[in-house]
């Protein structure tokens, strides 16, 4: 079943087969393509999705900007997870970490250096961007 699982191109994944005995000895060699051909199935109906490592990051903005955010932060397939409408905008979203430079240099474009991207859980600019 482990050999079927890590074949398969997939992670993050359990297998339990559950084998009532009726009476047919297979011997270990049955068991094993009874086993494997079980899980070999169960994977052709797997829906699987490619996770992306996301970075958690704050920004603050003018209502000017909003639009302009939003429009970088889709283009890079970000997720706004929080927006809170005060005397700025606040953002919090997951930017994947690949495109976290460009998403940072197109910030900075768009507000002629103003926009910063910050750390989630801090308060304190992300200077490391991945380059």
């Amino acid at each position: 079943m482990l050999a079927v699982l890590q074949g398969g191109g997939v992670g993050q994944v359990c297998a339990v087969v559950v084998r009532y005995f009726g009476g047919t000895k297979l011997g270990t060699g049955g068991l094993q393509r009874a086993y494997g051909d079980s899980v070999r199935q169960a994977l052709t109906f797997l829906q699987s999705k490619t996770k992306i490592p996301m970075a958690a990051k704050t920004l603050a903005c003018q209502y000017s900007q909003v639009d302009g955010v939003l429009h970088v932060i889709t283009q890079a397939e970000g997720q706004v997870v929080e927006q809170e409408y005060l005397q700025q905008v606040q953002f919090s979203f997951l930017i994947p970490i690949a495109k976290l430079a460009l998403v940072a240099q197109k910030l900075q474009t768009l507000s002629a250096g103003e926009l910063r991207l910050k750390s989630l859980d801090s308060s304190i600019t992300d200077n490391k961007l991945p380059g």
